[in-house]
């Protein structure tokens, strides 16, 4: 759900721009540290998100599955900060 309210609003101005900005990467070799997916051990793994009205929902790919290590399963920092995200600045 992203109304605009205090409860959703990290998530469509924090999170989602950066999953839809991590679906979209093309990549450019000539500036890979400056350019990397917000959420590495997600953007594998969906293939598209549909949001309409207050509504969102994200299709995962057909990439088989994989048992994450305790690393991968650590909240990024800029999980709801883009400004901590070095390709969202």
């Amino acid at each position: 759900d992203i109304q605009p309210t205090g409860v959703a609003n990290a998530f469509a101005t924090q999170f989602l721009p950066q999953l839809m900005k991590d679906l979209h990467y093309c990549g450019n070799e000539e500036k890979l540290d400056e350019d990397e997916a917000c959420f590495p051990t997600l953007v594998g793994m969906v293939q598209s998100i549909h949001c309409e009205m207050h509504i969102c929902v994200i299709e995962r790919n057909e990439a088989p599955a994989k048992e994450p290590t305790l690393e991968e399963l650590k909240l990024p920092a800029n999980a709801l900060d883009m400004k901590q995200c070095k390709s969202m600045l």
